[in-house]
């Protein structure tokens, strides 16, 4: 079974793409950045928007703007995807592997806690299959308390109920991906209210070059 095969596309996604396909003019300066990450925020109030061509290339950057150093450690739940941890390892962070808890596989907390160390600097708060992690309040407690970072992964879906009124400061991280909830073939965002990482996502920004014309073309 693959989940590669665009199983949220209909008739409807279909028939815009071809017209949009045919207008190039349309997609090629990129002007509708700006309606994405209008939508975006009304899921996340008060958040800043950084698109990028991948969710994993979305988590870099995010590594990179935590100034994160060699030997770090970065907790993540140990039932993922490698998408997760390739960031990680090409910066040459450690991935710390946390046992997974069965009722919304994701972080065990008692495992976590038991783990964590002050080597580990950030921790992946993985929102498997959509699902809200069953001890998400006290994770986000426990590494506020520890002074380390939470990037809550949104790449499979999320419950937007939790997000609309939620005051914890957490960076979110969203995939565009042809097998997510939310679905442009290719693409992810980071979400943050951090106005210092806010500050260095605007700098890295100036240096991103936009993809080529010819491979849109063939993801529309």
């Amino acid at each position: 079974i693959s989940l590669d095969l665009a199983p949220n596309e209909g008739f409807q996604d279909a028939l815009k793409s071809i017209t949009i396909l045919a207008q190039p003019w349309r997609w090629i300066k990129g002007s509708l950045n700006g309606k994405v990450k209008t939508k975006l925020k009304r899921f996340f109030p008060n958040h800043d928007v950084f698109l990028y061509l991948s969710a994993r290339g979305a988590l870099y950057k995010v590594f990179q703007g935590l100034k994160l150093k060699s030997g770090d450690e970065v907790a993540v739940v140990g039932f993922t995807c490698e998408a997760v941890v390739l960031p990680v390892t090409e910066l040459k962070l450690i991935p710390l592997y946390i046992d997974a808890e069965k009722e919304s596989y994701s972080l065990d907390f008692a495992d976590l806690k038991k783990k964590l160390s002050s080597k580990t600097k950030a921790i992946v708060l993985q929102h498997t299959y959509g699902i809200t992690p069953k001890n998400r309040e006290e994770i986000i407690s426990f590494a506020v308390a520890s002074k380390v970072t939470v990037i809550e992964d949104l790449a499979h879906g999320f419950d937007q109920s939790v997000f609309v009124k939620d005051s914890a400061d957490t960076i979110k991280l969203l995939s565009f991906g042809r097998s997510k909830a939310i679905s442009s073939v290719f693409g992810g965002a980071i979400l943050t209210k951090n106005k210092e990482l806010q500050e260095t996502l605007k700098v890295y920004d100036k240096r991103l070059i936009t993809p080529r014309t010819s491979f849109v073309a063939r993801c529309l």
